[in-house]
């Protein structure tokens, strides 16, 4: 069984049932086929969005809890390991978000495959990212 964590955008895409979200990870996540997790700093991202106004989850926070929890999505903390990972990645020229490459560091440290959109992250690879990038 794979350990995965979720980058925000696809937390949100799970939440909101975004086409974008490919079925395999859907069904992966509704069946319980792999072990998969969401770090602290994507729900603080998420309540900054709604925040902001940016996105609109159509619950509170206490029901974005209740619906990881149901859908035995784990919760993940920013450690050790994870701050001396970060202290070790270099800061690129075009990727500087605080909070992307904390869940960047989590997923090395913490040795989960990150399941993500973003189009800046394959470059963490050589850091030791195992990534599985969705269109």
């Amino acid at each position: 069984m794979k350990r995965y964590l979720l980058d925000t955008q696809i937390v949100l895409w799970l939440i909101l049932g975004n086409k974008r979200l490919p079925a395999y990870i859907r069904e992966g996540v509704e069946y319980f086929q792999n072990s998969y997790a969401v770090s602290f700093d994507s729900i603080r991202e998420i309540i900054n969005l709604i925040q902001l106004g940016k996105v609109d989850i159509g619950t509170s926070v206490d029901k974005l809890f209740e619906t990881l929890e149901k859908a035995n999505i784990a919760l993940t903390y920013f450690d050790k390991k994870a701050a001396k990972i970060l202290e070790e990645l270099p800061l690129l020229y075009n990727h500087t978000d605080p909070i992307d490459r904390s869940i960047i560091a989590q997923a090395i440290g913490q040795n989960y495959h990150l399941i993500s959109s973003d189009q800046k992250f394959p470059i963490y690879r050589k850091f030791g990212l195992k990534l599985e990038e969705i269109d």
